[in-house]
C-alpha cells in the first residue's frame, strides 16, 4: 500500500488590488473653498469675478495670465452653477460694467486691491480677485516658489468671505508646467499698457451723488421715518468767498450789537429796529444805516446766485434733490422749494449749525421753514481739495441745529479736475 503524499501547507490567496485615490488638485480645492463661501453669504444680484493679478516687471505694475484666467473662470464657473440667480460677469461683461456703470478703464488696474475698488464701483455685492507670484532666483533664475491666492470680499460690510490659497516649491513638477501658463498673457491688457481711459463728469457726478446721499440717509437711520427732508444749495467754491464770507459776519455781528440797544417795548421786532439804526461800517465800506447795509449784501448774494458757480450750485442741489427722493421712496418725504431753499442759503455755519440768515428774512424765520417742508435739513457743499473736487454733505435736525448721523461725501477722479475748473 502506497503511503499518502505528506500534507501542502495552504498558499494564501493575493490581497485584492485597490486603486490608488486620485490625487487632489489644488487649485480646485481652492477654486471649491471660494465658490462655497460666495454662496454661503447669499448674493443676490451681482458677483464680480476679477482675472488673477501678478506683478509685473516691466511696469512696477501688475499683468494679467493665461493661468489667473483660468483659475478665475472656473471660480465663476462654479458660482453660477451654485447660485443659478446670480449675475457673475467675466471678462467682456465685466469690462463693459467697469466702463459704462464704473466710469473707469482697465488702465485704472494698477495694483491688486484695485479690484475691491473697481466692484464697488459697479455696485457688485460680492467680489473675487487673486494673486498669482512667483519666487525667482535673481541668479540662476531658478524658480523657487509659486504662491496662488484668491479672496472673496463682501462690499456690503467689507468683510472678507474666504480665502483659498497653495503655494508650489520650485521643484514641484506642476510648478514648471503651471509658470510656463502664467508667463502667457492674459485677455485683459492692464495698467500702463491699457489703453487711455478718460472718465465721463457725469457719470462721476451721478455715482458721487448717490453714493453720499445713501450714506448719509443710512448714518440716520429711522430718524428720517415719516419726517419732511429739505435739500440746502449745495455750496460751491463762490458761495464760500471769503470777502462775501467776512462782510456776512460783520453783517451779523453789527446787526446784535444794534438790537441789543433797541427799544423792545416798541412793539417792534428788535431785529427790525436794528436795520433803521446807524451809521455803521463794514469791510471799510460806510452805510448811513444797516438797511443800507444788507441792500448791499443782497446785491452782492444776488451776483454770487447768477455765476457760473452758481448756476453749478443748482444743478448739484437738483441732482442731490432727485436722488435723496429716489432713494427716499415712500419712507419720508423730501420737500423745500427752490425758493424756499433761498431763505437757508446762509443757515450753515463753519461748525455744521443753523444760524440767522443775514439779510432777506429774520431769525425767527427757521420755524417758518419747519412748517414749509423741512423737519431736517440735508447740508452739501462741492470743493477743490488739493489736487480732486469733493461732493459732501450731512443732515442736520431743523429743531435743534445738530447734525444727525456721520457725514458723508466722495472724491471725484482728479483726471476730472480741469474740465471741472474749466467749465464751472
Amino acid at each position: 500500500m502506497v503511503p499518502p503524499p505528506p500534507p501542502v501547507a495552504a498558499v494564501p490567496a493575493p490581497p485584492p488590488v485597490v486603486a490608488a485615490a486620485p490625487a487632489v488638485d489644488p487649485l480646485r480645492a481652492l477654486s471649491e473653498r471660494i465658490i462655497a463661501g460666495v454662496a454661503g453669504v447669499q448674493p443676490s444680484r451681482l458677483v464680480a469675478v476679477f482675472p488673477a493679478l501678478s506683478p509685473s516687471t516691466a511696469t512696477a505694475g501688475v499683468r494679467a495670465s493665461a493661468m489667473g484666467d483660468r483659475i478665475s473662470r472656473a471660480i465663476a464657473d462654479g458660482i453660477r452653477q451654485r447660485l443659478p440667480g446670480v449675475d457673475v460677469p467675466t471678462f467682456g461683461n465685466l469690462q463693459t460694467l467697469i466702463l459704462q456703470v464704473g466710469n473707469r478703464g482697465l488702465c485704472d488696474i494698477l495694483a491688486p486691491e484695485d479690484p475691491f475698488f473697481l466692484a464697488d464701483r459697479i455696485g457688485a455685492e460680492v467680489v473675487v480677485m487673486g494673486k498669482i507670484r512667483p519666487a525667482i532666483d535673481d541668479r540662476s533664475l531658478r524658480l523657487l516658489r509659486l504662491q496662488v491666492e484668491y479672496e472673496a470680499r463682501d462690499l456690503r460690510t467689507g468683510a472678507s468671505i474666504a480665502v483659498a490659497m497653495h503655494a508650489y516649491s520650485g521643484d514641484d513638477p506642476a510648478a514648471a508646467a503651471l509658470n510656463r501658463e502664467l508667463e502667457l498673457a492674459g485677455e485683459w491688457v492692464v495698467g500702463a499698457y491699457a489703453p487711455a481711459f478718460t472718465p465721463s463728469l457725469e457719470r462721476e457726478l451721478e455715482l458721487v451723488t448717490y453714493r453720499m446721499v445713501r450714506r448719509i440717509l443710512a448714518s440716520a437711520g429711522p430718524a428720517l421715518a415719516g419726517k419732511r427732508l429739505a435739500v440746502a444749495p449745495v455750496r460751491t467754491e463762490t458761495f464760500n468767498d471769503l470777502a462775501l464770507d467776512d462782510f456776512i459776519r460783520a453783517f451779523n455781528e453789527e446787526r446784535r450789537s444794534f438790537a441789543q440797544r433797541a427799544n423792545g417795548w416798541k412793539g417792534v421786532d428788535v431785529n427790525e429796529q436794528a436795520l433803521d439804526m446807524g451809521p455803521v461800517t463794514l469791510m471799510g465800506t460806510s452805510f448811513a444805516t444797516l438797511r443800507d447795509a444788507r441792500d448791499r449784501l443782497r446785491v452782492l448774494i444776488r451776483e454770487s446766485r447768477v455765476s457760473v458757480s452758481a448756476q453749478l450750485s443748482g444743478d448739484l442741489t437738483n441732482r442731490v434733490a432727485e436722488e435723496a427722493r429716489r432713494q427716499a421712496g415712500a419712507a419720508f418725504e423730501v420737500s423745500l422749494s427752490i425758493d424756499d431753499r433761498r431763505e437757508i442759503e446762509n443757515f450753515i455755519a463753519r461748525e455744521g449749525r443753523i444760524v440767522e440768515e443775514t439779510g432777506t428774512i429774520d431769525p425767527a424765520t427757521i420755524a417758518q421753514l419747519r412748517t414749509k417742508g423741512g423737519e431736517f435739513l440735508l447740508v452739501g457743499w462741492f470743493a477743490c481739495k488739493e489736487y480732486c473736487y469733493e461732493l459732501s454733505g450731512y443732515l442736520l435736525d431743523m429743531a435743534t441745529g445738530q447734525r444727525v448721523g456721520a457725514p458723508a461725501g466722495g472724491a471725484l477722479d482728479a483726471r476730472l479736475t480741469d474740465e471741472i475748473k474749466k467749465r464751472f
